[in-house]
C-alpha cells in the first residue's frame, strides 16, 4: 500500500466519522482485497499456494510453526467476521473473505510442518 491510498483511506475514516482505531480495520480490508486478486493467480501450483500461504499470513519462508500459529492467531482476532457484525454488509463480506483465506493458509502450513 502506498502513502497516497493510506492518505485516502485516512480521509476514508474521517469523512465517516469514525472511531480512528477502526482505521487499522479498514487498512486491513483494503489490502485483503487486493491481496486475495494477487493470490488467486496462482492457484494451480501446490508450491506457489505454500508461498501464497506465508504470504496471507505475513511471514517469510519457513516460519517456525509457533511463528505460523502466533501470526494466525493475531489476523483471526483482526479480520473475525464477528467483529464486523455492526458494519456494512460489503466490509463483512470482506472480512470473511479474509477469515477464510487466512484459515485455509494456515491449515496448508499446518498440514506441510506435521
Amino acid at each position: 500500500m502506498n502513502q497516497r491510498e493510506l492518505t485516502l483511506l485516512k480521509q476514508i475514516n474521517a469523512d465517516l466519522e469514525l472511531p480512528l482505531d477502526n482505521i487499522h480495520r479498514i487498512i486491513a480490508i483494503y489490502t485483503a482485497y487486493y491481496e486475495s486478486k494477487k493470490t488467486s493467480k496462482n492457484i494451480d501450483r501446490k508450491e506457489s499456494n505454500i508461498e501464497n500461504a506465508f504470504t496471507i499470513l505475513g511471514l517469510k519462508n519457513h516460519a517456525s510453526q509457533a511463528l505460523i500459529k502466533k501470526a494466525y492467531r493475531n489476523l483471526v482476532k483482526i479480520h473475525h467476521p464477528d467483529s464486523f457484525m455492526n458494519r456494512s454488509a460489503f466490509q463483512l463480506k470482506i472480512a470473511t473473505e479474509k477469515f477464510i483465506e487466512i484459515q485455509h493458509a494456515y491449515e496448508l502450513l499446518s498440514q506441510k510442518k506435521a
